[in-house]
């Protein structure tokens, strides 16, 4: 656990690093000048954070400011993002649950604050109190699989998927603790659905936008994997859909900001969202992207993130970036549907967003013939 001295370090090393000119990175915006030759000090940094290994990079960046200060403009607003990133994501309440046993924790997550209390033990659950008007949450996560490198999944570590399942049950506690506890204890039938869905939203979100870059990628894993088989209908993927929506309509409306991401060259209108979260699955799980594709993503969830909070659960809506919708009940969201699919397919055959003035292909793709571009043909585009 790192002490109160150490946390002040580093809180001097941001202070240092970001004052000033820190500012939000906005991953769209072109670059006005060449970038500089990456450094080896730049290059460890964002090595680092990309592969989630924050301990050692928080230790790296209070050690070496006056290397870090002396680092080209454009290679020294990626150390700030990052710094800014560790504040978020990387809190002290995390390094003190990660030494196990258990006691209080005070999060932060969309600027609420969360105060729970925290136990180590085997499995990722809440534990709800309601009593006399008093509420007392507890949280329960294995310290050990915190920051596991042991594989478990489709290419993704216990730590990864710990990750994702921590910031879940933050945000969970979060929004619980938002309702007044009578309420909560007693909705029941349509209610209770809808809330639990948009509950589980809200984790998956918050899971994308906290979480490290192949915590991320794992979160839409899961959103993406809500299209397929049984998990169409079942309760906790139904909640996780609308993240993989998202990130399906920020690939195909933004293609050049994912170059490693790869895309067919036509989709069917009819089928659009489900053919495409199928080879982007496949994608995610297989493709370790870079800072800049990881930056991309971190910004379009939290901008998802801030179009829907509690309105969601009011309406029943979600919103994106592309002025398309989707309804977080399945059945009522056949409505809306065919509007983003023929969106989408639009989107992938422009090179981008069709609403844009001027849409763009993708950059850094080898240009083909007509013949030779991927088509819908019902298989993934890459094997």
């Amino acid at each position: 656990m790192q002490s109160g001295a150490g946390r002040a370090i580093l809180a001097a090393a941001v202070m240092g690093i970001v004052s000033g000119a820190w500012a939000q990175s906005a991953p769209r915006k072109p670059a006005e000048t060449a970038p500089s030759e990456p450094s080896p000090l730049h290059n460890e940094i964002v090595d680092k954070y990309m592969a989630g290994d924050w301990t050692s990079l928080e230790t790296e960046i209070t050690q070496k400011q006056k290397d870090i200060s002396a680092l080209p403009k454009d290679q020294l607003a990626d150390v700030r993002y990052i710094v800014q990133a560790l504040n978020e994501c990387h809190p002290l309440w995390w390094k003190q649950s990660k030494t196990g046993g258990q006691g209080n924790i005070r999060a932060s997550v969309w600027q609420r604050n969360v105060a729970v209390q925290f136990q180590n033990g085997g499995n990722l659950h809440l534990d709800y109190l309601n009593k006399a008007g008093s509420v007392n949450i507890t949280l329960t996560w294995p310290s050990a699989d915190m920051e596991s490198d042991t594989p478990a999944e489709h290419g993704f570590t216990k730590g990864d998927l710990t990750n994702v399942g921590i910031w879940g049950l933050i945000e969970q506690a979060s929004v619980w603790g938002m309702m007044p506890g009578e309420r909560l204890v007693q909705m029941k039938g349509a209610e209770r659905t809808a809330f639990d869905r948009y509950t589980g939203l809200r984790q998956e979100i918050t899971a994308g936008y906290y979480g490290t870059p192949r915590a991320r990628q794992w979160a839409v894993f899961l959103g993406l994997d809500a299209y397929f088989g049984d998990h169409v209908t079942a309760e906790g993927f139904i909640a996780r859909k609308p993240v993989g929506a998202m990130f399906i309509a920020e690939v195909a409306g933004h293609p050049a900001q994912y170059p490693d991401i790869q895309l067919p060259g036509s989709v069917d209108p009819s089928n659009a969202e489900n053919r495409l979260a199928t080879g982007l699955m496949r994608e995610i799980g297989s493709v370790h992207w870079s800072f800049e594709e990881d930056k991309a993503l971190r910004e379009a969830v939290r901008q998802f993130g801030m179009a829907n909070g509690t309105n969601v659960f009011n309406t029943g809506r979600i919103a994106f970036s592309n002025k398309q919708v989707m309804a977080l009940d399945p059945a009522v969201d056949s409505q809306a549907a065919p509007r983003r699919n023929k969106w989408l397919a639009d989107a992938i055959a422009n090179g981008g967003d069709p609403d844009a003035k001027s849409a763009t292909k993708p950059a850094n793709k080898p240009t083909t013939s007509p013949a030779e571009k991927s088509t819908d043909s019902g298989m993934p585009w890459r094997p």
